[in-house]
This record gives structure tokens, sequence and C-alpha cells, in this order.
């Protein structure tokens, strides 16, 4: 986690560069650091050293899903009390449920709904800060 006066820092992992873009945008308005993955396995990676504010993360990805990042992440010592926000085209209760009993905190669809997912952000990075 960040000492008192950093940024906090927010790992965005997609595989869609439009979505990053985005997403790294809204953040970067807000004064927000964030670490840009585009796949799972190299968001895991950065997950062994470093310890992100919350993590933004899709749902259909290649090779690894978002499914597989949650439950690796929940393997990982001292990862599992990092927020999650998952932002997917997936709508399905199902995937929402399974998201949650996976360790995700908050599930947004797509389109995503901008001043839904900064208030979302805001009070994460808050409540664990």
């Amino acid at each position: 986690m960040r000492k008192e006066n950093e940024q906090p820092l927010i790992q965005i992992i997609d595989d869609s560069s439009t979505n990053i873009m985005l997403l790294q945008g809204i953040l970067e308005e807000k004064g927000l650091q964030s670490e840009i993955f585009m796949n799972a396995e190299d968001g895991l990676a950065f997950l062994k050293d470093n310890t992100p504010d919350l993590i933004v993360l899709d749902i259909m990805m290649p090779k690894m899903d978002g499914y597989s990042f949650l439950e690796e992440m929940q393997k990982m010592e001292g990862k599992s009390e990092i927020p999650v926000i998952i932002v997917s085209a997936k709508t399905e209760d199902d995937d929402i449920k399974k998201a949650k009993v996976l360790g995700a905190v908050e599930y947004i669809t797509k389109p995503l709904r901008i001043e839904s997912f900064i208030q979302k952000i805001e009070s994460l990075i808050h409540i664990h800060s």
C-alpha cells in the first residue's frame, strides 16, 4: 500500500486498448496513477512485487480470463485484501455472482457509466487507504 502522501495506484487489466485508454484517462483526470496490463498473466506478475490500492479487471481476455486472475490473486499472500472492480460486458447474474465469490468487491457492466465508476473507485480508495 502507499505512503500517506503518495497518489493511489490503480492496476488496470484489460485486453482492449480502447478500454484501457478510457479507464486511464478517467483515473488521470482524478489525479490517480495507474499501471496498465493487456493480459492477466502480466497483471499477476506485477502483483507478485507490488500492492496496488485497487485493481480494475476485465473478465473476457485471451489465455487467462478475469476469473482465473481472481483465483490466482486469492492464493497470493497479502493480495486478497486488494479491492477489485470488474468492468465487463458480461451481464448475466451468474457472471456477477461468480466474480463476487472469487473476491471482486464491485461489478460494473459495459457500457461504462463514468460517474458511477468514479464514485465506486473513490469510495473504495477512501475505505482502503
